[in-house]
């Protein structure tokens, strides 16, 4: 906004507040007219006498009452009447007309009196202009009024006079109408600065007073004042409002301590009390903070204390304040902040139960039993409790539960049904717990859900190894029960693993380590079962774990050593992994027609390991792909080097069959080897082809275009059916084990078995090949029945490679058994 200047006054917006400026003034100013109007009287009655003098002094005396009278009026209307012109009439015109009958009188009086008496009036005359000036500098037009009329009727004294140092006189009254001039002008625009700063101190005051009641009202949040010692100066009604008092006015003067005390009824029951200002054992943590707070004069920030509030749920409060500082930085008081953070403390509080709950089951979750399981082993390792016996009670025990058919009703049923199935586990599991009078709610442990269809539960009370089985048993025993819903019937089934702290050096890691080993030996027992940790688990654990390690280790040997083309190298520390083939033999004239390729591996401390021991270690870590494309790969290359027709039959797992990179596999290692795809034969187990009979179909049929045999391996082991047998480009059957060694005391039953599966495959178009052939009568069988070929230690165990090598260099076919037949070797 700009500034204006005085002669502009009638425009400026704030005349309202400068005729307040004069109205301030006027019973001031009538006292001092009433006494320059005796002073006057007093000075001239001498040279007019009483005559003239009276009258005027009487009609001077009038008119600074009327004018006084007026303006008292006048100061009661409101600040538009006071802009109005006639407002500013009303000021001006009583003020001219005294100055003019002052000025008249004096030019009368003038030429009668001496030298003395003149040079009084003149002084008087001076001081009242001056006086009359300054006093009026808050409107410019009155004080020009005033000085101009006083300033023409001294000239016009001076001039009746004719005194002869006129010209000098009029040069200091001049001089003086000058001074007065600027010092009114100067007088004016300070008014006038100050009235234009106090009018905007006054709309900012008004917008950050709007503002705060916008703030108070439509946020969580007020504000607060006090003095030094914490007692209320101001309260914003909504404080009062949220302690169940309807005026504000009635906290004022009151310690804020006190006011927010809890646990004694609130306010109104502190006010009864006398609002102490002490700290006592019953005053919470929290409120003896604020006071601590108060007391040290220092901001503070965001203290939360609890106020109770009549008939309503209590509140929390956050309070904020910083100390107020006089000129010289001594405190005075304070003001500051409250925020109602009820409703941030319980999102807070929701917020931190859902970080440690299970939000389908509502048990807890895996952080907080980890949570739990450590704070009770350090508890135990400070407590250094006897380390338990085999069969003394430990005092820390978990057992882990895992659901066995769990994905089976998730695949069948959906995802939705599943979450309800796992519901009603958690519910049945806590009611188990609830029956035992176990509260695994609070210091005696905590059931979890720990992801997916696992749970566990942490017991912290001592229990006998009995007794933890028999907890085992009885979770185990309420899921065996059919869960119904809807029309759905689902069997529960479950394994249950469970390991106890064992002495100071079970931390919580290892025992999740412990209770997780003995879960897995009881699915590997049949599921359904319970195991509880011993030592000779850990062992065989230790032992499957050196397993893992060193077959990764033994397998990056192999694959380094067939990129040199198998050259020789030192054997490593993990052995060395080899392929043997076990020939195959066609049944009418004894020919060898082809190897099965068998993985072995021997361990430089250990022997041979039995492929039993690492190739279900291999399928459970995934390393039974990697380990299956190098059989491959390395089946090829031996077989490339052969020559001839000799055929090469590879194994293919179910988890290398369901992946996504077999058939590209199978083409690059035929690229790379140069063997015909006529010879390499992949085995295929009957489980894995019914595990997905789509994609397994969509998949052999890309097999079979590279112009690879496709063998249905251990057929008659599963549950495929004629019809969907048919559509599989199989090109030979492959008659499993059992089979061939139940001819041997299963009478006709087991001989006619056989005999239906050969002419199953000889109906369907595919080769029959039966292994396991052991003895000339169950080949004799087998010839009988028309099976194609056949394989076993009747024949020869697997061979290395060169002893292959040289089996293959020495085939002749002869017609005649005798002369591939052999003593059967050490298995």
């Amino acid at each position: 906004m700009s500034r204006s200047r005085p002669d502009e006054l009638p425009q400026a917006p704030w005349r309202a507040q400068q005729v307040r400026g004069v109205l301030q003034i006027v019973p001031r100013m009538t006292a001092s007219l009433l006494l320059l109007t005796a002073v006057a009287a007093w000075l001239c009655a001498e040279a007019l006498g009483p005559a003239l003098i009276l009258p005027w002094a009487a009609l001077q005396t009038l008119l600074a009452l009327v004018w006084h009278l007026d303006m008292r009026r006048l100061d009661r209307r409101d600040d538009e009447a006071l802009r109005s012109t006639l407002a500013l009439l009303r000021l001006g015109w009583p003020v001219s007309l005294f100055s003019l009958l002052l000025a008249m009188l004096a030019v009368q009086a003038f030429p009668e009196m001496a030298r003395e008496g003149q040079f009084l009036v003149g002084v008087m005359l001076g001081g009242a202009l001056c006086a009359g000036a300054i006093e009026l500098a808050a409107l410019p037009v009155l004080s020009a009024l005033w000085a101009g009329t006083l300033g023409v009727g001294a000239l016009l004294a001076l001039l009746v006079v004719g005194t002869p140092v006129f010209s000098v006189a009029f040069a200091l009254l001049v001089l003086i109408g000058l001074l007065v001039s600027v010092s009114v002008r100067g007088v004016s625009r300070t008014l006038l600065a100050r009235l234009q700063a106090q009018s905007e101190a006054a709309r900012g005051e008004h917008t950050i007073s709007m503002l705060l009641r916008d703030f108070e009202t439509q946020s969580d949040a007020w504000t607060w004042s006090g003095d030094r010692a914490g007692r209320l100066w101001q309260v914003a009604p909504r404080m009062a409002a949220e302690l169940g008092l309807k005026a504000p006015q009635v906290l004022v003067g009151q310690d804020l301590v006190q006011v927010l005390r809890s646990g004694e009824g609130g306010a109104s029951l502190a006010m009864r009390q006398g609002f102490r200002g002490r700290i006592d054992a019953r005053m919470p943590a929290e409120l003896m903070a604020l006071m601590a707070a108060l007391q040290s004069g220092q901001p503070f920030r965001g203290i939360e204390v609890a106020v109770s509030r009549p008939g309503r749920p209590p509140s929390w409060w956050s309070i904020s304040g910083v100390p107020v500082l006089d000129a010289l930085g001594l405190q005075t008081g304070w003001r500051g902040i409250v925020r109602d953070v009820t409703l941030l403390r319980q999102q807070s509080g929701e917020l931190e139960r859902l970080a440690r709950t299970d939000t389908l089951t509502g048990l807890a979750n895996r952080h907080v039993l980890q949570q739990r399981a450590e704070a009770a082993v350090q508890a135990l390792a400070r407590r250094a409790p006897p380390v338990p016996g085999a069969d003394d009670d430990s005092p820390l025990s978990l057992l882990l539960l895992d659901l066995d058919n769990f994905k089976t009703v998730n695949d069948h049923f959906g995802h939705l049904v599943g979450d309800l199935l796992l519901q009603e586990v958690a519910r049945r599991l806590r009611a188990v717990l609830e029956e035992r009078g176990l509260d695994v709610l609070g210091p005696e442990g905590v059931l979890a859900r720990l992801g997916g269809d696992e749970f566990a539960l942490l017991v912290e009370r001592p229990m006998l190894t009995v007794e933890r089985e028999d907890l085992a048993l009885a979770l185990l025993a309420a899921l065996r029960e059919p869960w119904q819903h809807e029309t759905l019937w689902v069997e529960i089934r479950a394994s249950l693993g469970a390991a106890a702290w064992d002495g100071p050096g079970t931390r919580a890691a290892r025992l999740l380590q412990q209770a997780d080993i003995a879960l897995y030996e009881a699915k590997a027992a049949g599921r359904d079962m319970v195991r509880l940790f011993d030592a000779a688990m850990g062992e065989r654990m230790a032992g499957r774990h050196l397993v893992i390690q060193e077959l990764g280790q033994a397998l990056e040997a192999a694959r380094r050593r067939l990129a040199r083309g198998g050259e020789r190298q030192p054997e490593p520390s993990c052995g060395w992994l080899s392929v043997h083939y076990q020939p195959q033999h066609d049944v009418a004239d004894g020919r060898l027609t082809g190897f099965e390729a068998l993985l072995r591996w021997r361990h430089p401390q250990r022997g041979w390991i039995s492929p039993a021991d690492f190739v279900p270690v291999a399928e459970e870590t995934g390393l039974v792909v990697a380990l299956g494309e190098w059989v491959l790969r390395q089946a090829c290359h031996d077989a490339a080097r052969w020559g001839g027709d000799t055929k090469i039959a590879v194994n293919v797992s179910g988890v290398q069959f369901a992946g996504r990179h077999l058939v590209r596999t199978v083409s690059e290692v035929l690229a790379e080897t140069g063997l015909a795809p006529r010879r390499l034969e992949l085995e295929i187990t009957e489980t894995a082809v019914l595990a997905d009979p789509a994609s397994a179909r969509t998949r052999m049929q890309a097999l079979r275009t590279l112009g690879i045999r496709l063998g249905l391996d251990d057929f008659g082991t599963g549950h495929s059916s004629l019809s969907s047998l048919r559509t599989y480009p199989i090109t030979t059957l492959k008659i499993d084990r059992s089979f061939v060694v139940a001819l041997d005391g299963g009478g006709p039953q087991a001989d006619q078995i056989l005999r239906t599966i050969v002419q199953l495959g000889q109906a369907l178009g595919m080769k029959t090949l039966a292994e396991g052939v052991e003895t000339p009568a169950q080949l004799e069988v087998l010839r009988r029945h028309g099976c194609d070929q056949v394989q076993g230690y009747l024949f020869a165990a697997a061979l290395d490679v060169k002893e292959a090598t040289r089996r293959v260099a020495a085939t002749r076919p002869t017609g005649e058994w005798s002369s591939v037949v052999s003593v059967p070797e050490s298995r």
